[in-house]
């Protein structure tokens, strides 16, 4: 993930750590480099990471959870790849950490000179279960847009079994305008 986001800003990693599958893939942004460099599995790392840090507890790898990566977003089907469209929950994402981040309502991780910005809250979904929506900004990923494939942030959930950590901050249930 290093390579890429360092290629992508137009650096190129030192020749003995160059990932030569990654200079392959990368050369358009092709819907083929966020298949296989299974961009959603590295960014679930960081997340358990970052939860780990936040509410000093283990998240399973297991947990449920959904991710919308930060650039055009490409599932396999079949011997084809297709375009998987920004579905409207991104959309909702977005809209519910702003309003809370406006009010002092997240939990977050600022680190490498604000050039990684973690963020989240924690609300309970209508079945009960502790859901945490949460915003993943790594230097300006989300540039990673085209005039075709609209430049978007990283943003996801994720429902942990044990609920919401004692540590975690509880949007808010109320509607303010963002």
């Amino acid at each position: 993930m290093g390579q890429l986001v360092s290629l992508i800003h137009g650096k190129m990693p030192r020749p003995n750590m160059l990932n030569t599958k990654l200079i392959a893939l990368v050369g358009s942004l092709s819907p083929k480099l966020f298949i296989e460099l299974d961009v959603k599995s590295a960014i679930w790392r960081w997340i358990r990471g970052f939860h780990a840090a936040l509410y000093q507890e283990y998240l399973p790898d297991s947990t449920m959870r959904a991710i919308h990566v930060p650039a055009p977003s490409f599932k396999r089907h079949g011997s084809r790849i297709v375009l998987d469209d920004r579905l409207r929950q991104h959309i909702e994402f977005v809209k519910e950490l702003k309003k809370n981040r406006k009010v002092g309502r997240v939990d977050s991780i600022i680190c490498r000179n604000g050039k990684c910005i973690y963020e989240c809250v924690w609300a309970k979904a209508d079945n009960g279960f502790w859901v945490c929506r949460f915003a993943l900004q790594i230097y300006n990923w989300k540039e990673l847009g085209s005039e075709d494939h609209p430049q978007r942030g990283c943003v996801g959930l994720y429902i942990p079994v044990s609920g919401c950590p004692s540590l975690g901050t509880k949007g808010m249930t109320i509607e303010i305008s963002t």
